[in-house]
C-alpha cells in the first residue's frame, strides 16, 4: 500500500500542470452529471441521455463551464461550491415542481413569486436514488482532494485575471443575458426545434438537458416589443372600431333589444369539473351530473378553448376576464403574479362602468397566483377568500362546494346593488388518491380497473357529483329570485388524473399518451372543457356555437346582454369575434394555443396580429387606447 501512495505522489508531482488542467475542466462536467442525474434518477438512463443526445450534453457543459470560470476569477475555489449549490438546487427544485404541478421550472418561478410552492408541498412524494447520493459524495471527494493537492493552483497575475474576467463576463453577458446567441447562432450551431417544442415544456425538458432547457426559456423573460407598434399603429387598428350595432347578427348573439333590466352576473370556475360521461369506456351505477345533462338539453351549451389542461387555473381565468390571449405572452407566464401591476381592462372594470359592484369568492388562500394583488387592477371591488368564511365544511383540505355555493347566495343578497361575482371552488382539487373517508364517497363504479386507477377515478368522480349538486341548488335558489340573474358554469381545465396522460390513454378518452403526437382530436378533447349559460329568466336555449376561445367567452355573455359602457379594446374583441367564430369554422392548432378561422383566413390572421398589438399596449406599454 505504502509503494502505492508513493507512486501516486510521484505520479501527480511529475504531472502536476497536466491534471490540475484536466480537472479544472472535468469539474463542470462534473456539475452537469449530477444536475441531470437528479431528473434522469438512474445511471442508465443518464447514459443513454449522453450518447443519444450528445449535443445537448454538450452544450449544458457549455453553460456551466462559462458560470463556473468567469466565478473562478473572482473568487477562485469556492466558485466550485457555489455553482455547484445554485445549479443543483435548481435541479431539486425542478424535479419536485414536476411531481407536484407535472410543470418544469421556468425563470418566472426565480424571480417572481406564483403563490403556490408553500401551499402544494404536502403533495410531494420525494424518494431519492442511494446513487444520486453517492456520486455527490464523489464529487464533493474530488473537489477536496484537488485543492488539497493543488492548493497553489491559482491565476495571480492580475494583467492575466483581469483580461479572463472580462472575457468570460462579456461571453456570459452575450450568451446567457441576452436574446441574440439564442435568436441567431444557438438554432443555426446546435439542433433544436423551437416551434415544436417550446410550448410542449414537460416534452422540452424530458428531450433536452435540464440545463439546456431551462437556459433556452430565459429568452421567454423578455417581452419582445412588436416591430409594428407605435401610437398611430394603435390609433389605426381602433380607429374603424364600432359599439355593437341596435341589432346583432345571429351568430354574434343579439337576443333581445336594449333594456333597463340589468341583470346580476355569476361567472363559476368549478375547478377541474369535467364531464365523465364523454368518456364512453367508463360508466357508474348514477349519472354523475345530472345537473348538467339537464341544462345541456335546454340552455347554451358550448365548449370553451383553455389555454391550459391539467393545472394553472389562473390562465383560463386571465383570459376570460380580461380578454387578454396566453398564446401572446412567455409559454412559462403567470399574468397575475407577473403582469397585471396595474389598472388594466377587465369584465369587472365594464361593469363598475354601468354601476355594477364587483366582488369575487374563492374558497382557497387570497395569496394563491398573487389574486389578492391582481384582482384589484381588474376592477374587483372585494374578494372573499377562505379564511373570509364563517364555519366552512371541509371535504378533504378543502372547502366543500357546497360551502362555496351558500357564499355566493350570501354575498348575491347582501343589498340590492347590481352584482358581478366572479367564484372559484377548490373542493375538486387535485389530487385524487385516498381523498375522500369511505362515508363520504357515494358513486361506484360499473367498470373493472386497477385498485389505483379505480380509486383515482371514485374519489374525482365524487368531487364532480358534489358540484353538480352545488349547481342544482344554486340554480333552485336562482329560480325563486325575481331580479334578473346570469349564471356562467364553467371549467378551466381537464383533471390531472395520475400519471402523465396514461389515465386518458386507458380509458381510451384520446388514443395517444405523448402530447408531441397528439392530432386535432386529441388537442380537442384535452383542451376543450365545456361550459354553460343560464338565465332564470327564459331567454336562452339549446344553441350551440361550436368552439370559443376563453378570452372571448365573458365579452360574448356582455354582448347578449347589451353592456354598454365598454372600453373600445372590448369592442375591437366583438368585431374580431365575428371573423373567429364563423357559421363553418375548421379547427387547427396554432403554436400555444388554437384559433378558429373561416373561409377568409387573412382577415382573421390580421384580427389576430392586431390583437397580441393591442394586449402588448395594455400589459406593457403606453396603453394608447386609453
Amino acid at each position: 500500500m505504502h509503494k502505492i501512495f508513493h507512486y501516486l505522489k510521484t505520479f501527480l508531482a511529475k504531472n502536476n500542470k497536466i491534471i490540475k488542467i484536466i480537472l479544472f475542466f472535468v469539474f463542470p462536467l462534473l456539475i452537469v452529471l449530477c444536475v441531470e442525474f437528479i431528473q434522469k434518477q438512474s445511471f442508465f438512463s443518464l447514459w443513454d441521455f449522453i450518447i443519444w443526445s450528445s449535443r445537448a450534453f454538450l452544450f449544458s457543459y457549455f453553460i456551466v463551464f462559462i458560470v463556473f470560470y468567469m466565478l473562478y476569477l473572482i473568487i477562485s475555489r469556492h466558485s466550485f461550491y457555489i455553482t455547484f449549490f445554485s445549479f443543483i438546487i435548481l435541479s431539486i427544485i425542478n424535479l419536485l415542481k414536476r411531481q407536484i404541478l407535472w410543470e418544469p421550472l421556468y425563470l418566472t418561478d426565480i424571480i417572481a413569486q406564483a403563490g403556490q410552492s408553500r401551499d402544494l408541498y404536502s403533495f410531494v412524494h420525494f424518494k431519492i436514488n442511494i446513487g444520486i447520493i453517492l456520486f455527490f459524495i464523489f464529487v464533493f471527494l474530488l473537489n477536496f482532494f484537488y485543492f488539497r493537492l493543488f492548493k497553489n493552483f491559482k491565476i495571480k497575475k492580475i494583467t492575466v485575471r483581469l483580461p479572463l474576467f472580462i472575457v468570460f463576463f462579456l461571453l456570459f453577458y452575450f450568451v446567457i443575458l441576452t436574446n441574440t446567441f439564442r435568436d441567431k447562432y444557438l438554432l443555426k450551431t446546435i439542433w433544436y426545434n423551437l416551434d415544436s417544442i417550446n410550448w410542449r415544456q414537460n416534452y422540452n425538458y424530458d428531450e433536452n438537458w435540464f440545463v439546456r432547457a431551462f437556459y433556452i426559456n430565459i429568452s421567454n423573460a423578455y417581452i419582445k416589443k412588436p416591430e409594428w407598434y407605435s401610437k398611430e399603429t394603435v390609433e389605426k387598428i381602433v380607429k374603424n372600431v364600432k359599439t355593437p350595432p341596435a341589432s346583432l347578427p345571429p351568430q354574434w348573439g343579439g337576443l333581445k333589444g336594449e333594456s333597463d333590466d340589468k341583470p346580476d352576473f355569476i361567472f363559476i370556475l368549478s375547478e377541474a369539473f369535467f364531464d365523465l360521461s364523454r368518456i364512453k369506456w367508463i360508466d357508474f351505477w348514477e349519472d354523475l351530473t345530472p345537473t348538467l345533462h339537464k341544462l345541456q338539453k335546454e340552455t347554451y351549451f358550448w365548449k370553451m378553448i383553455s389555454p391550459v389542461f391539467w393545472w394553472k387555473t389562473a390562465l383560463a381565468e386571465f383570459e376570460l376576464m380580461t380578454w387578454n390571449l396566453i398564446k401572446n405572452l412567455p409559454v412559462w407566464s403567470i399574468p397575475y403574479t407577473q403582469y397585471v401591476t396595474k389598472d388594466i381592462p377587465a369584465i369587472p372594470s365594464i361593469l363598475k362602468a354601468n354601476w355594477y359592484e364587483t366582488l369575487a369568492v374563492h374558497t382557497y388562500d387570497k395569496t394563491f397566483f398573487n389574486r389578492n394583488n391582481a384582482y384589484p387592477h381588474i376592477w374587483i371591488d372585494n374578494f372573499y377568500w377562505e379564511d373570509s368564511i364563517k364555519n366552512p365544511v371541509y371535504k378533504w383540505p378543502f372547502i366543500s362546494d357546497d360551502t362555496f355555493v351558500n357564499e355566493l347566495i350570501k354575498h348575491l343578497d347582501s343589498d340590492d346593488k347590481n352584482k358581478f361575482i366572479m367564484g372559484i371552488s377548490m373542493q375538486n382539487h387535485f389530487s385524487y388518491e385516498n381523498k375522500y373517508k369511505p362515508n363520504e364517497i357515494s358513486v361506484k363504479l360499473k367498470n373493472n380497473f386497477s385498485p389505483k386507477v379505480e380509486d383515482i377515478l371514485t374519489n374525482y368522480a365524487q368531487g364532480i357529483h358534489d358540484a353538480d349538486a352545488g349547481l342544482s341548488k344554486l340554480l333552485e335558489y336562482l329560480k325563486t329570485r325575481k331580479k334578473h340573474t346570469i349564471v356562467l358554469f364553467f371549467w378551466d381545465h381537464l383533471p390531472n388524473l395520475w400519471d402523465n396522460n396514461i389515465w386518458y390513454t386507458e380509458t381510451k378518452y384520446i388514443n395517444e399518451s405523448q402530447e408531441k403526437k397528439w392530432n386535432k382530436n386529441n388537442l380537442e378533447n384535452m383542451y376543450s372543457p365545456d361550459f354553460i349559460i343560464w338565465s332564470n329568466k327564459p331567454e336562452f336555449q339549446n344553441k350551440n356555437l361550436w368552439y370559443i376561445w376563453a378570452s372571448y367567452l365573458g365579452n360574448y355573455i356582455l354582448d347578449l346582454e347589451w353592456i354598454k359602457n365598454k372600453w373600445t379594446y372590448f369592442d375591437y374583441i366583438s368585431q374580431e369575434f365575428k371573423c373567429l367564430q364563423a357559421d363553418s369554422p375548421i379547427l387547427s392548432s396554432t403554436k400555444e394555443t388554437w384559433i378558429i378561422r373561416n373561409k377568409d383566413r387573412k382577415t382573421c390572421l390580421d384580427y389576430d396580429k392586431n390583437h397580441s398589438l393591442l394586449q402588448y399596449d395594455i400589459l406593457f406599454w403606453k396603453n394608447y387606447m386609453k
